[in-house]
């Protein structure tokens, strides 16, 4: 898929990403807040499902033992 290679696309969009960016907020979103880039990946995401709305997490522990028994209850459905 080339994420790995020196040069490349991948590498290349890396880099302009992060010098138009930064390297990240560093925390979580709950403590250091959101990039822009953040609610268009959100956006992309439920466009591509089909939804209003959609939440991405950066981390997969995270995501279940905190946020998700917020958001579903016994009949409820998500996809990972």
């Amino acid at each position: 898929m080339g994420f790995g290679d020196p040069t490349g696309p991948c590498t290349n969009a890396t880099e302009k990403a992060t010098v138009k960016f930064g390297v990240g907020v560093a925390s979580s979103r709950q403590e250091a807040g959101s990039l822009i880039l953040h609610k268009e990946l959100e956006d992309l995401v439920a466009e591509f499902v089909g939804q209003e709305a959609a939440i991405v997490f950066s981390m997969g522990f995270s995501t279940n033992s905190l946020n998700l028994p917020c958001l579903v209850d016994k009949v409820s459905y998500f996809s990972a």
